[in-house]
């Protein structure tokens, strides 16, 4: 084997340092550094988390607050189940006689019906009306101060014919079940 001369032996070495350079930058220092920003972005949105959660923890007062006044809310909208029935009923009567429609049947609610916490009681009443008293109806029948929910509704031609139609409306009241009420007093 022949020896290398000193120009080539120093060629050489810096060949072996570019290799090492090469090999420390590409190999470790720039995924190295990718990852290094990579984990300051997620301390970043840690701490953002971090500062969310305490303004949460901070509010939970009000919001515990306000879940209860969201229950007394509710619980006003619902019936009491003593009187389930004869409330759904004059419930219809006042709101259709306000409107001057005429209820040609009334429905009462049945038997009551567990859901989630609740008891649901469905009724139905049917009416002849015009277009725009039905749309009165539907609407005062989802404000907020109703206890009645619509579940259904079906519009037909008029049995006289005319302008007025026959509508039937599906309602249901919710009242809050015996269960329901037992957890809530031991919240």
């Amino acid at each position: 084997m022949r020896q290398l001369s000193q120009r080539e032996r120093v060629l050489v070495l810096f060949a072996a340092l570019a290799l090492i350079g090469f090999l420390l930058v590409f190999v470790i220092g720039l995924p190295m550094r990718n990852r290094s920003l990579g984990l300051a972005r997620d301390v970043d949105n840690l701490r953002h988390e971090i500062a969310h959660a305490k303004s949460l923890y901070a509010q939970r007062p009000e919001i515990q607050a306000e879940i209860q006044e969201l229950r007394a809310t509710a619980a006003g909208l619902m019936l009491e189940k003593s009187s389930v029935k004869v409330a759904v009923v004059h419930e219809i009567d006042r709101l259709t006689s306000d409107l001057g429609m005429s209820v040609t049947g009334v429905t009462p609610p049945g038997d009551a019906e567990p859901v989630s916490g609740c008891l649901r009681y469905t009724a139905s009443f049917s009416a002849d009306s015009s277009f725009s008293e039905i749309v009165r109806l539907l609407y005062e029948l989802e404000q907020p101060s109703r206890r009645l929910w619509v579940e259904g509704i079906e519009i037909t031609p008029g049995r006289k014919g005319g302008e007025a139609l026959h509508v039937d409306v599906h309602v249901a009241v919710y009242v809050p079940s015996p269960e329901s009420e037992e957890q809530d007093a031991e919240a």
